[in-house]
């Protein structure tokens, strides 16, 4: 697809720039990510640091053509991480418009059985990533530990959320 996609474009090898916010460990990712396309695809990937504000607005505009931006949700339900890329999100950094995205996050309920549930998300990860706006690189999961000792954390339905509110230890 790259070689494909380089002759419809006239040129021999991609020359960009790949940006990252100027944060603690971007500089390693965004230099490691660089490497990869050079040594895998011969492209010539300069990197280059910008305040993480000024980044998302070029990316607003549409001004950005490679960025590396870390995108995180308030919590672990993959519903709620992928409602940041619908129309009507605040979060759509990337200014993404798809109305079958946007139904296919809508009709995700926690009232789905659990193989549903996760069927609904893939189907609407795969329509977020055939718009060509995101590439996930990586993901750090979040997850706890709990011993035998600690009682009345419940969990609902299918085990998407925790609920600590009852939580104690036993003896």
């Amino acid at each position: 697809i790259y070689t494909k996609k380089l002759k419809e474009m006239n040129l021999k090898s991609l020359v960009s720039t790949l940006y990252y916010p100027d944060e603690p460990n971007m500089k390693l990712i965004a230099n490691s990510v660089a490497q990869n396309l050079q040594k895998n695809l011969g492209a010539y990937i300069n990197t280059q640091a910008v305040k993480r504000t000024e980044l998302l607005a070029s990316i607003n505009r549409g001004e950005c053509k490679m960025a590396l931006v870390p995108i995180s949700s308030t919590d672990n339900r993959g519903v709620n991480f992928l409602s940041q890329f619908t129309s009507s999100s605040q979060n759509n950094i990337f200014g993404i418009k798809n109305l079958n995205f946007d139904k296919a996050v809508a009709d995700i309920s926690g009232k789905l059985s659990y193989n549903n549930y996760l069927h609904s998300l893939l189907n609407a990860e795969k329509l977020l990533l055939n718009e060509d706006y995101l590439l996930p690189l990586f993901f750090s999961p979040t997850c706890f530990i709990t011993s035998k000792n600690i009682t009345g954390i419940s969990f609902t339905e299918g085990g998407y959320c925790a609920d600590f509110i009852e939580a104690g230890k036993s003896n």
